[in-house]
């Protein structure tokens, strides 16, 4: 399945989310994050662990009411950046 995200702290920012299987890969201009989908025991969003392509990695929520969330891990900083916008099929 292929969707776009668009970041909402940049209204022309738009990412191009990936999803196969329990594989996701996110594609924005020359950067590419992959990771894989982590099983909750708890109702909730979708999530995502993004291990490549990010210096301490981070996270991708899909949640229920068709928004999604990046979330950039630092090293020393628990978050760098969170960005949450709408997804898109397409």
């Amino acid at each position: 399945m292929h969707f776009i995200f668009s970041l909402t702290h940049h209204k022309d920012t738009e990412t191009t989310v990936t999803i196969q299987g329990n594989n996701i890969t996110l594609q924005e201009g020359a950067q590419t994050y992959k990771g894989k989908h982590t099983q909750s025991s708890v109702p909730g969003p979708q999530e995502f662990e993004l291990s490549e392509g990010l210096f301490a990695g981070g996270q991708f929520l899909v949640f229920t009411d068709g928004s999604a969330e990046l979330t950039v891990f630092g090293s020393g900083v628990p978050v760098i950046a969170k960005h949450r916008g709408p997804l898109t099929k397409v």
